[in-house]
């Protein structure tokens, strides 16, 4: 389309400059001397009916021409602004396209120690914690979100005591022994999530979540597991305040040496921020 338009512009330039030197012709036609006698010619010029008088080594536009010549000028004119305006519908339409592509896009992101989703984001499910036991060694380090209704599928008789264990977590802080609840949550419009430790902000052009605090397993025990972001506003779940240990959940604060002081301050509890876009 572009290219199309610059042969357009290519030709109407040319077409322009053959009425330009059409009316510098018309305009500077030897004038007479006041004897009737006619200026000298240069050696093999002549003049031709219907033509202006020109040097030989010039263009010789047809002066009945003019008019054929400002109908393509016109022609051309139109079919550059047809191109046009089929050029500014595909851009509107490419502009509509990837806006569609922006709002299909979406992704989840977990908010521990909730039940619920922020505004502007919907539930998938909700459930609780859960993850390996704390001093089972070789057990995995993941944290999971676990549905509060879950769907088993075909199930047979334990083969033997070598299996994978999933348990329950527990808050081991001032909430003691209390099992903390979870929400999955998706966001429409934005495809990437992130949780960042150790600030209470979002990086710019990046929309805010939730706040919370980093919690992790506790230095000694046999089973580490994965850092989480606990939503500053826990919630619990109801009846749970019994201790049956399983997975441990500790506030995470910081240890000056390794980790840069200043600008982290010691023995500083930790906070961090899930952001999406």
């Amino acid at each position: 389309m572009q290219a199309d338009l610059l042969f357009l512009k290519q030709d109407m330039d040319f077409v322009c400059q053959g009425l330009t030197q059409a009316a510098k012709k018309k305009t500077t036609r030897p004038a007479r001397s006041t004897r009737g006698q006619s200026l000298p010619k240069a050696a093999g010029e002549r003049d031709t009916p219907g033509m202006f008088p020109a040097r030989s080594h010039g263009r010789h536009v047809r002066s009945d021409d003019i008019n054929a010549l400002e109908g393509v000028v016109a022609q051309t004119n139109q079919r550059v602004s047809e191109m046009g305006a089929q050029l500014e519908a595909l851009k509107n339409a490419g502009i509509q396209r990837d806006l569609a592509i922006v709002q299909a896009a979406s992704t989840t992101f977990v908010r521990w120690g909730r039940s619920t989703c922020p505004n502007s984001t919907q539930l998938v499910y909700t459930g609780g914690v859960g993850g390996a036991y704390w001093d089972q060694t070789g057990s995995s380090n993941s944290v999971l979100c676990l549905p509060n209704n879950p769907v088993h599928g075909h199930s047979f008789a334990r083969p033997s005591e070598y299996v994978s264990e999933l348990y329950g977590a527990e808050w081991n802080t001032h909430a003691y022994n209390q099992d903390p609840v979870c929400s999955v949550c998706l966001t429409q419009g934005r495809s990437a999530s992130v949780m960042i430790p150790a600030t209470t902000v979002c990086p710019g052009g990046w929309a805010l979540d939730y706040n919370g605090y980093l919690m992790g397993s506790y230095p000694i025990d046999p089973v580490g597991h994965d850092f989480v972001c606990m939503d500053t506003a826990m919630e619990h779940r109801p009846g749970s305040e019994g201790s049956d240990h399983g997975l441990r959940l500790f506030y995470t604060y910081t240890h000056c040496g390794r980790l840069p002081c200043p600008p982290y301050t010691d023995n500083t509890l930790v906070a961090c921020v899930v952001c999406s876009k």
